[in-house]
C-alpha cells in the first residue's frame, strides 16, 4: 500500500518545483506547477509566484491580477501592495503606483520602508 502524502506536502512540492522551473526560465512548467499548487489549496505565495512569472514575461495585467489574489490571502499585505506598485512603476503607470503607496502609508504611517 502506498503511503499517503498530505495536501500541504504535495502543495509545497509543487511550489518548489515551480520555483526551480522559474529559475531555469522554464516558464510554462513553472506556471503549471504553481497552478497545481493553487488547485490543492489557494495561498498567497503561489499567487505571488505566478505574479512574478507574469511580470518576467511582461504581462503587467496578469501580474497585477495575481498580486491582487495574493493580497486577499497574504499575512503581509504591505509587501504585496509594494509589488503591485512596482509593477505600475515598471509599466510607467506612476499615478496608480502612487495611489497604492499612499494606501500603504495611510494604513501604516510609521512604515518608511514604503519609500525604499
Amino acid at each position: 500500500m502506498k503511503p499517503k502524502i498530505d495536501t500541504q506536502t504535495l502543495q509545497q512540492f509543487q511550489i518548489e518545483e515551480g520555483n526551480k522551473h522559474l529559475h531555469q526560465k522554464d516558464y510554462n512548467n513553472a506556471e503549471l506547477c504553481f497552478k497545481k499548487a493553487l488547485r490543492l489549496k489557494p495561498e498567497a505565495g503561489a499567487y505571488e509566484n505566478l505574479a512574478s512569472l507574469r511580470r518576467r514575461l511582461g504581462d503587467t495585467e496578469g501580474a497585477i491580477r495575481y498580486y491582487k489574489k495574493a493580497l486577499k490571502l497574504s499575512q503581509n499585505p504591505e509587501l504585496v501592495q509594494k509589488s503591485i506598485a512596482s509593477v505600475f512603476v515598471e509599466s510607467k503607470a506612476y499615478k496608480k503606483a502612487g495611489t497604492v503607496l499612499k494606501t500603504i502609508l495611510k494604513e501604516k504611517p510609521q512604515d518608511l520602508s514604503v519609500i525604499e
